[in-house]
């Protein structure tokens, strides 16, 4: 599986591969930085096509698997990857609603502040909101 993930609203993207659980791998990165991590999303994939990515990508290129954020690499993650289902989605086991829709809409917000390259006002338009009703999600939601 190849991987997306965003260092902070505003930071630079890991084109990543891992052949089992993300959320593992999510959890073993976020423990290894101070700042939040957004997992953007995912696409089925092989390390050789991940290499791919890295040369598609090399004029955005920082260092390692780190990528500049830019319109064609949003844009790319926009249309190939799917994103992630909250972790509190388990209809089996019972589900607290709330829960969901919380875990959701800050999913939504933070890939709004994405794709407008952290520029609230775009983010609360994309999203349909009033500005004052983002900016009170983000503070409620402690979103950096």
């Amino acid at each position: 599986m190849i991987y997306f993930i965003q260092h902070s609203i505003n930071g630079p993207v890991k084109i990543g591969y891992v052949k089992n659980d993300i959320k593992e791998r999510m959890r073993r990165m976020q423990s290894e930085t101070p700042s939040q991590l957004i997992l953007l999303g995912t696409m089925d994939g092989n390390i050789s096509q991940e290499k791919e990515l890295h040369k598609k990508f090399r004029s955005l290129h920082i260092q390692g698997e780190w990528f500049k954020i830019a319109p064609e690499l949003t844009h790319y993650i926009y249309k190939n990857t799917t994103m992630q289902k909250p972790e509190s989605f388990n209809i089996e086991a019972g589900v607290f609603l709330d829960n969901i829709i919380r875990d959701i809409e800050i999913d939504y917000i933070k890939r709004a502040l994405f794709f407008t390259n952290g520029k609230k006002m775009k983010a609360a338009k994309l999203l349909g909101l009033d500005f004052r009703v983002f900016r009170y999600r983000i503070k409620k939601y402690g979103i950096t």
